[in-house]
């Protein structure tokens, strides 16, 4: 396997946000499947346009034939007769006649076992002219190719959420693991602080005890927050597939911004017309109705052109068969209808109706529910900013407090428990702000995540926060890392950090003025519509 159980990062390469969804891009055996998965699906366009255009089948046959019977020779020659009909000489039969050939006539028939070859070949054309069932199955699969590529779309921004996600979690762990490393030492100064009051008398015991206590808990919460780092940096690793990688130091800020635009209904419309998830429910919905049509017409008239061309080669000669080629030509137009067949084609209609209502249902489901989820997404967005805004100033004031009380503590006018409380207090606030600092970012991404707009310039937006790769690195970076699944690099056009986003509302293909007749349809369809 590429990736152990355990992982080791020593000597890892330094990777911005962009490189790391390259490389997820390239790499992630999901987001392969995913592509593979969409170029199957596409497919289905191609199989449901064959049921309209031309079918040419074409049949070779050979056999051999062993024949046991009766024979056909019309030789009537002087000496075949001379041989059948009794008391015919060759004095009283010196030339053939009608009449004596008449009587030879059972010459033709003679018994034989013969062993000979036989070979045909049939091409068979047929064109349909009016099959309702099969034009509403074409419109079916144009449907689920558009769906595939719906959800091509959907596992992009996944993609891109997932890959953001995972690289600032590692900046977070990072992160409070160096407020643990940082508070640790901060005890350790307060602890040395009140053990040499103590040796003075200034202090009792318990102080020092209190102190060790709150030193030991902090060595436990470093051991936690190692372990944070490494299964964050670990999660990045198997995402990328890249075993010795690392993000970028941890950025010096990260800018606060409202949603824009600031409206909250506005976000409610744009996710009505651009969430993939109600894309795809349309897109089922329609799936359901050309289903339900096709149904319908499996029951209607249909009407075909046909020709058929066959040449038979024969080796030998029976009382049925001669030896030699025969050739048959036929064409013509055919009508058919089923009449009855045991309940199956009005099952199967009844059936696609209570499908294609359950899509509308679904679909109708699926909107109020987004509109649900983008409000309260957008609110958590707001509250995050409000949040990273007041825990900055908390962290701002608590560090005053802090130093204040450790002030108060050396001449005197404050106890151990407030120094040590205000220690923590600080401590906790700061680590609360970087929470709420990159809180803000995946609350961002998911909301435009719900509504559709998540594409890799938000990913640039993103890595501009970021402390810049020396081109040195870039260049280390270039020749170590690689790619581990050659195997799905077939010339599929991958999206990469620099693919232009789509708008979504253009996945979508609804028939906004349907053909009335099916030669109309027919026409459009020509005409590529």
């Amino acid at each position: 396997m590429l990736l152990s159980s355990c992982y080791t990062f020593a000597n890892t390469q330094k990777i911005d946000l962009l490189d790391a969804y390259s490389l997820a891009v390239t790499n992630n055996p999901q987001w392969a499947a995913q592509k593979a998965n969409y170029r199957a699906k596409i497919k289905a366009k191609t199989i449901g346009r064959s049921g309209l255009l031309p079918q040419v089948r074409g049949e070779i046959r050979y056999s051999t034939i062993q024949y046991d019977g009766t024979s056909v020779d019309f030789d009537l020659s002087a000496d075949r007769i001379i041989n059948c009909v009794e008391g015919v000489t060759q004095a009283s039969v010196p030339t053939v006649t009608l009449g004596n050939a008449l009587d030879g006539i059972e010459c033709i028939f003679t018994s034989t076992t013969s062993d000979f070859a036989n070979s045909s070949l049939t091409i068979q054309f047929s064109q349909a002219l009016f099959r309702l069932d099969r034009w509403h199955e074409y419109k079916r699969s144009k449907s689920l190719s558009t769906h595939a590529k719906a959800e091509l779309e959907q596992a992009k921004q996944d993609l891109i959420l997932k890959t953001a996600q995972t690289y600032f979690n590692i900046f977070k762990a990072k992160a409070e693991l160096n407020l643990a490393k940082s508070q640790l030492k901060a005890l350790d100064f307060s602890l040395q602080l009140i053990k040499r009051r103590f040796e003075k008398g200034l202090s009792k015991s318990t102080s020092v005890h209190e102190a060790q206590a709150r030193y030991d808990n902090n060595l436990g919460a470093i051991v936690l927050a190692e372990a944070a780092v490494a299964n964050t940096r670990e999660a990045l690793a198997n995402l990328t597939y890249q075993t010795k990688i690392d993000t970028t130091p941890l950025p010096q800020a990260i800018p606060l911004g409202m949603p824009n635009p600031p409206d909250m209904q506005e976000w409610v419309e744009t996710a009505q017309t651009r969430s993939i998830e109600v894309q795809l429910a349309k897109l089922s919905s329609l799936v359901a109705k050309h289903n339900f049509k096709a149904r319908q017409g499996a029951r209607r008239p249909s009407v075909d052109f046909f020709a058929t061309i066959s040449e038979t080669n024969s080796g030998g000669t029976t009382a049925i068969l001669d030896e030699g080629r025969t050739s048959n030509r036929s064409f013509g137009i055919a009508l058919s209808m089923p009449l009855y067949t045991g309940g199956l084609l009005s099952s199967q209609e009844q059936q696609a109706l209570f499908q294609k209502k359950e899509s509308l249902f679904i679909l109708e489901h699926i909107k109020q529910d987004l509109e649900h989820t983008v409000r309260t997404q957008f609110r958590l967005v707001q509250a995050a900013v409000r949040r990273a805004q007041a825990q900055q100033l908390a962290t701002n004031s608590s560090e005053k407090a802090y130093k204040a009380v450790e002030k108060g503590y050396k001449i005197g006018t404050h106890r151990i428990t407030e120094f040590l409380d205000a220690q923590s207090t600080f401590f906790l606030a700061r680590s609360e702000a970087i929470k709420a600092q990159y809180n803000y970012i995946l609350e961002t991404l998911k909301l435009k995540r719900l509504v559709g707009m998540l594409d890799e310039e938000d990913l640039r937006t993103l890595n501009s926060w970021l402390p810049p790769i020396s081109k040195a690195e870039r260049l280390h970076n270039s020749r170590n890392l690689k790619n581990t699944l050659p195997e799905y690099q077939d010339g599929f056009s991958t999206l990469t950090p620099q693919t232009k986003h789509q708008n979504n509302s253009e996945i979508l293909e609804i028939e906004k003025d349907p053909p009335r007749t099916f030669l109309e349809a027919l026409r459009k369809w020509m005409q590529g519509q």
